[in-house]
């Protein structure tokens, strides 16, 4: 079954791994404690956050970056797979926003997709960094993986109407911020 895009809040939680099952169960555990203690709880979902020298380093932008700042070949599976890459800074500012709000707000329970709203291809996400990093690196194209997601991003409405948090940085602004501290490994 098709997942409708852009996710928003509302969209239907379907997890395809245990992964996506185990953040769903948290998602419930939260959402119960609010309604049946009184607990005043959020819950964030992020969609790919990415940083530089303090993200994991084998993860998709920094990978890549790396790869691309060494002159190394960039394999990519797929490279048609849309995703909602969001810079850390706006991410921890969606965050700060919600403690913000779990502070002022009466409401027990409230859900927000921190997430910019544009979509990028991993094959524009590669041109963006070999452009970026004017690096030579070849990229190898393989056929996508079955346990790969093909497609999501999200709505940012929620976030903006009531955290008043909106990403700031475009995905050039975020890369150009990344490579320059990934330079320095």
């Amino acid at each position: 079954e098709a997942k409708k895009l852009p996710v928003t809040e509302k969209s239907p939680r379907v997890p395809m791994n245990i992964y996506g099952v185990t953040k769903f169960t948290g998602e419930l555990l939260t959402e119960h404690y609010a309604h049946n203690y009184g607990l005043k709880t959020r819950v964030l979902r992020f969609s790919n956050a990415y940083t530089s020298v303090h993200d994991r380093l084998n993860r998709v932008v920094p990978k890549f970056i790396l790869q691309a700042l060494r002159g190394e070949p960039i394999t990519l599976h797929g490279g048609n797979q849309i995703f909602d890459f969001v810079y850390l800074d706006d991410t921890v500012a969606g965050i700060i926003a919600c403690l913000r709000d779990v502070q002022t707000s009466r409401i027990a329970y409230n859900d927000f997709n921190l997430v910019t709203g544009q979509k990028t291809t991993i094959k524009n996400l590669v041109k963006h960094i070999l452009s970026l990093t004017e690096s030579k690196s070849s990229v190898t194209m393989h056929p996508s993986r079955l346990y790969d997601v093909a497609h999501f991003w999200g709505n940012p409405a929620k976030a903006l109407k009531i955290l008043g948090w909106r990403a700031k940085h475009p995905i050039i602004e975020g890369l150009r911020k990344s490579i320059a501290a990934l330079r320095s490994l």
